[in-house]
């Protein structure tokens, strides 16, 4: 995807001045891809339950910002956590939600997906648009080769920050599982050393035994995003050197780099 991405930004850069479709099929060609994908996933994922936009209120209602507020989804981190794991009785999507929660309807979404799928709900809301019908997005029949260039260097901020919170929301689950084993396994020798029932100790060893299981997975999914982004933070080191984003990713990249040297 990189590679299609570094092609599509040197088309644009040569073209100079471009008509409308050019300029909309070389921004189709660039990531996030996922982003583009999003009303689909939406509508495949979630419009059983949410059809129409509907949110965590009520089906058939367009999505409020204030609601999202209210209820503790109004960032990415937050909206990607419940896409991903599911609360109460809504199933979630991510591939490591298995065994625990209601995940149980539809396909598993990829890191990328979710965070394109948080995103796309997050902006519809903040639009107070109904996600069910898709907004056409206004190009100008005329850019010219700066306003090109802007328009890609968005789209790099964009892809940044998107693989930077996948990397950051993997970090913090892996800690979290890692955190898990070891209280469990704590609690697990108590329970022996005290003569507990033989039905806690099992319960507990139970649950010891489904968070060590998933350090393996989230242990590998973090490195994948990883090198991912270190790989983008390489390549828009200079076109994007002293922007947020940049410097954001750079510290995710930093702070996971020990796991993997």
């Amino acid at each position: 995807m990189r590679t299609e991405h570094a092609a599509a930004r040197a088309t644009v850069a040569a073209a100079g001045v471009a008509g409308t479709w050019t300029i909309a099929a070389l921004l189709m060609l660039t990531p996030p891809a996922c982003a583009a994908d999003a009303p689909a996933m939406f509508e495949r994922s979630c419009a059983g339950c949410h059809s129409g936009g509907g949110n965590i209120i009520r089906r058939d209602a367009t999505l409020q910002q204030r609601d999202l507020e209210k209820y503790g989804y109004a960032d990415q981190d937050s909206m990607v956590a419940i896409i991903a794991n599911g609360r109460n009785s809504m199933p979630g999507f991510g591939a490591s939600c298995a065994p625990r929660g209601a995940c149980t309807f539809g396909p598993r979404l990829a890191d990328d997906d979710i965070a394109a799928l948080a995103a796309f709900v997050l902006s519809s809301a903040k639009d107070a648009i109904n996600v069910d019908t898709p907004q056409a997005i206004p190009i100008p029949d005329q850019q010219d080769a700066a306003e090109a260039a802007t328009t890609m260097s968005d789209a790099d901020k964009r892809t940044l920050k998107v693989k930077a919170g996948v990397v950051r929301r993997l970090h913090k689950e892996l800690g979290m599982y890692q955190a898990e084993v070891e209280t469990e396994g704590g609690k697990v020798q108590r329970l022996k050393d005290a003569g507990a029932d033989p039905h806690d100790i099992k319960y507990a060893e139970n649950i010891l035994a489904e968070s060590s299981a998933m350090l393996p997975d989230t242990r590998q999914r973090l490195e994948e995003a990883f090198r991912d982004l270190q790989g983008l933070v390489e390549e828009f080191n200079g076109s994007l050197a002293g922007s947020e984003e940049l410097a954001a990713a750079q510290e995710q990249v930093t702070a996971a780099q020990q796991l993997f040297a």
